[in-house]
């Protein structure tokens, strides 16, 4: 039971009142800051010089590139050259 002037954690929460600050919501980063591939932010972010113009984060591109390094991992395209890519700081 509910003393007057005291009311329950849960009846609190549930009329969007409590006793404590509520913490803000991480806000999701940009897409340009995620790896397509890994789908993680990026730490060593590197651009892969085809059409697309895309950043990747270095360590999932070569583990790609090692496997198809003729083929963009966005489009899939392939590439007449191999793929390169520099660092995107």
């Amino acid at each position: 039971t509910e003393q007057e002037g005291t009311k329950s954690v849960e009846s609190m929460a549930s009329d969007g009142r409590s006793g404590a600050a509520k913490r803000p919501r991480e806000a999701e980063p940009p897409d340009e800051f995620v790896c397509c591939i890994t789908q993680e932010v990026m730490h060593y972010p590197v651009l892969l010089h085809t059409d697309a113009g895309r950043s990747y984060e270095r360590s999932a591109l070569e583990e790609h590139l090692r496997g198809h390094p003729y083929v963009d991992p966005l489009t899939n395209q392939r590439s007449r050259s191999k793929l390169v890519f520099t660092p995107n700081r």
